[in-house]
Parts: C-alpha cells; sequence; structure tokens
C-alpha cells in the first residue's frame, strides 16, 4: 500500500478520536447526546469524511501546480535549446 493510504487511514482514526472528544465536549456543555457505539461512529464518520475530502483537494492542487511548474520549466530549456540550435545553424 502507498504512503498516502497510509496517510488517509492514520487521519481517519485521529478524526474519530477527534469525533469521540468533540462529542463528549458537546454532551457534558451545550447539549446532552447519548453515548453510543453510533454516535461516535456517526460523527466520525461525517469528519473523516470531510478530512479526507480535503486532503485530496490539497493533494490534487500540489499536484497540478508542480505539473504547472514542470511544464514552464520544460517550456524554458527547449526555448534555449532551440535557440542554441539557430545560433549553431547560422
Amino acid at each position: 500500500m502507498g504512503k498516502q493510504v497510509y496517510t488517509k487511514i492514520t487521519m481517519i482514526v485521529i478524526a474519530e478520536a477527534l469525533a469521540m472528544t468533540l462529542t463528549n465536549f458537546i454532551s457534558k456543555h451545550f447539549i446532552p447526546i447519548k453515548h453510543s457505539s453510533l454516535s461516535y461512529i456517526i460523527c466520525g464518520a461525517i469528519l473523516a469524511f470531510f478530512v479526507v475530502l480535503l486532503y485530496d483537494r490539497i493533494k490534487e492542487k500540489r499536484r497540478y501546480r508542480i505539473m504547472k511548474e514542470v511544464k514552464s520549466l520544460a517550456d524554458a530549456a527547449l526555448m534555449r535549446y532551440n535557440v542554441q540550435d539557430k545560433n549553431h545553424h547560422n
């Protein structure tokens, strides 16, 4: 399995722990919530979904930015070699 899969699994586990803490905090200070495994699972699943979605978007933006930079560098290199080839042929 790739590094991204491990990262996502870690993020999901952290999201589940955060959901449990958040559920306990809300239940203690605001609205009483019955503490059942189902409430933890539902809250954790929703939070994990958004965490992984955000992670995927960040990775995609980074990938796009890197591809853009590589294309820009390749275009600059090709223009330089194109100019050098013209100078050698004259």
